[in-house]
């Protein structure tokens, strides 16, 4: 992204004998509206290049949502995770390793362990739920999570009071 420093540049362009505080002044002038229509077009490069880097990816699409409303919200996306113990190699390290023990032994930590199609039970027929608050419109917010989501995907939208 190029950035320029219109002042530093009629400074550059400028001799060092010409540099009087009117001329300066007069330029700086002459440039004030190219100045306006360069900061308008960087914030649009921001913007394009922030929906070209929206995925359906959960921050991303929570970071996405919240700049699209304008201010900072706390829009927030639940996503099913079925909470199955997670499987390692011995060759990854012990850091990876989850101590799981009985119910008599202190040492370790239980781990609960949910049954098949037990956590799909809160989530319904939905892959996703996106709860926004009340002030927020929904088929703004509809609209934007259709744009981006994957196909095949199913979500709902709540509003937290």
């Amino acid at each position: 992204m190029i950035k320029v420093d219109f002042g530093n540049l009629i400074r550059q362009l400028l001799p060092w004998y010409k540099r009087t505080p009117v001329r300066m002044a007069l330029l700086s002038g002459f440039l004030s509206p190219l100045r306006l229509l360069f900061n308008d077009f960087t914030n649009w490069c921001g913007q394009v290049r922030r929906r070209v880097n929206v995925t359906s990816q959960v921050a991303l699409l929570e970071g996405y949502l919240s700049d699209k409303v304008g201010r900072p919200v706390s829009i927030r996306i639940g996503t099913f995770d079925d909470g199955l113990v997670e499987v390692y190699l011995e060759i990854e390290g012990l850091e990876n390793t989850m101590s799981m023990s009985l119910l008599d032994e202190e040492q370790c930590r239980l781990i609960d362990i949910p049954l098949y199609g037990e956590l799909r039970e809160n989530f319904g027929d939905v892959d996703f739920i996106i709860y926004v608050p009340n002030d927020i419109d929904i088929e703004q917010i509809r609209a934007e999570v259709e744009r981006y989501r994957q196909a095949g995907t199913r979500y709902k939208i709540i509003q937290m009071i």
